[in-house]
């Protein structure tokens, strides 16, 4: 802990695991009330996000700034012992925190063009097989044929969300990655499902698993919107 010196303030320095695009990590947001708003900051080489007054459940207030790493993110916390921050103690704390020295690989703040190509082209080749495919499976004209088709769009499928799992996501992205592989790999669930329903001739798991298809579709594109909720214009 750094003591600035005649002021009263004190200043806690570290590194936490963060998966939030507000980068927060998840102990330190459940003591909030209120973030209040926050604004993109320069601390020497690195860019961060600044919350200049931060209101805790107690009542408390403090100052942040968070800065993204490859794995995680640098923060500094401001606080006045016993008292609130004032204006006067922003100006201090952000002083301070362009002192602090980083040792980790930073990353730039979200969006992130590379990743953001890397999310578009995964969404991209995943809407491409859903599509190719099930003009595959519609060209069919046995049941059999149905249940190679879907196999092997299934199997493409898997390689996507193998991909999507495997993307460089940084601490801003890591969540909203999550959730889209997970939304990804149920729709390749539900692919197999058709795939063995076609194959059994059981129109009813068949049409059961189309159903969840679709829902699993709209899950991604529900993902997509959340990616573009934190600045990511994906297409």
């Amino acid at each position: 802990m750094l003591q600035v010196p005649a002021s009263g303030l004190q200043l806690v320095a570290g590194t936490a695991q963060v998966d939030d695009p507000k980068l927060l990590p998840a102990r330190f947001r459940h003591t909030l009330r209120s973030t209040g708003s926050f604004d993109r900051v320069r601390i020497g080489s690195a860019d961060g996000l600044r919350y200049p007054r931060i209101m805790q459940r107690d009542g408390t207030t403090l100052s942040l700034v968070v800065i993204p790493t490859r794995t995680a993110a640098a923060y500094v916390v401001c606080h006045r012992p016993g008292h609130g921050i004032a204006d006067a103690d922003e100006a201090s704390c952000a002083a301070v925190a362009r002192t602090i020295v980083l040792r980790s690989r930073l990353r730039t703040l979200a969006p992130n063009a590379g990743y953001a190509s890397a999310v578009g082209h995964a969404l991209a080749s995943i809407g491409s097989v859903r599509r190719d495919g099930f003009d595959t499976v519609e060209a069919a004209s046995t049941p059999a044929a149905q249940a190679t088709a879907l196999h092997s769009l299934g199997r493409t499928c898997q390689k996507h969300a193998a991909a999507v799992r495997d993307l460089p996501a940084g601490p801003q992205e890591r969540a909203l990655q999550r959730t889209l592989a997970a939304s990804v790999d149920t729709l390749c669930d539900d692919f197999r499902a058709m795939a063995s329903a076609a194959a059994r001739h059981d129109r009813s798991a068949y049409d059961r698993a189309a159903k969840g298809s679709a829902t699993a579709a709209d899950s991604i594109a529900d993902a997509t919107r959340a990616f573009s909720a934190a600045g990511y214009a994906l297409g």
